[in-house]
């Protein structure tokens, strides 16, 4: 955050990003959207001073019908990963394995990682679940200090494996809840493990988001809007500082496009 500070991007609230890619313009300068996903706790402690110490905003996306609970959609949906006993955690080559089950259809891009890194997020993914969400009252403070909040689901379900109203369900009611407790309107959505397909960003718009947001790597631009598959640059504990300068250079929209060119 202090060399984001420091640096010639611009960060500003994500309801503002997006206008600027609805309405066409080119910003002054590269503007850059801070977001978290599921909304635990620890954001107070952790991201929170840090944001409020250098002036910046973030958007947090809520799982509405887990708030001041647990993140129990972990353990639901990764059972190869908590159906292993303490001493099978402890064998790395074991739990790789699990994990690459674990992660192949719901996070190919975890899926992908080499041993070092997936072994990282695998032990993360274990410890999600034992950290508490924010509650309603958390979320009332945090917007007192200029944080904004977006719906991620009810129950942060694996969303093109439900049915139609199932998934509208889950879409619409999380917008609701947030509307109804923190009296705001909320515009933007994120899909939970950015998974989506046409049949949802269709759904998300007609539930009256302007904006839906995935985990696909890229940069969103004037030249390429996509407000219901908006990209991402994903941060995690295993990024390195180098890395993260990386994401935000001009090499990387680069990068991508090369890695496009040579898988096809």
């Amino acid at each position: 955050m202090e060399w984001l500070a420091r640096s010639r991007f611009e960060v500003i609230p994500l309801s503002e990003a997006v206008q600027y890619l609805a309405d066409g313009k080119k910003p002054t300068r590269p503007v850059v959207a801070i977001t978290f996903d599921d909304g635990y706790r620890s954001l107070i402690d952790h991201a929170l001073p840090q944001l409020e110490a250098h002036g910046f905003s973030a958007t947090v996306f809520l799982v509405t019908g887990c708030m001041g609970g647990r993140s129990k959609w972990v353990e639901r949906d990764f059972p190869e990963l908590f159906e292993l006993d303490q001493d099978q955690q402890n064998d790395q080559k074991r739990l790789i394995q699990a994990a690459r089950v674990a992660f192949k259809e719901r996070i190919p891009y975890f899926y992908k990682l080499p041993n070092n890194q997936l072994e990282s997020i695998a032990r993360q993914t274990l410890n999600m679940a034992q950290l508490p969400l924010l509650s309603w009252d958390d979320a009332r403070m945090m917007m007192l200090r200029g944080i904004d909040f977006g719906a991620h689901t009810v129950t942060h379900p694996f969303l093109p494996t439900l049915s139609k109203d199932a998934a509208v369900k889950e879409i619409t009611e999380s917008r609701s809840h947030i509307e109804e407790q923190l009296n705001t309107t909320v515009k933007a959505f994120c899909y939970p493990y950015g998974a989506l397909d046409e049949q949802l960003k269709q759904l998300t718009e007609e539930a009256g988001f302007t904006s839906a947001f995935s985990t696909d790597p890229g940069i969103n631009s004037g030249c390429n809007p996509t407000p219901f598959s908006m990209k991402r640059v994903s941060i995690h504990e295993g990024t390195s500082f180098l890395r993260f300068r990386f994401y935000l250079s001009m090499l990387y929209p680069w990068y991508l496009q090369c890695r496009t060119i040579i898988r096809c």
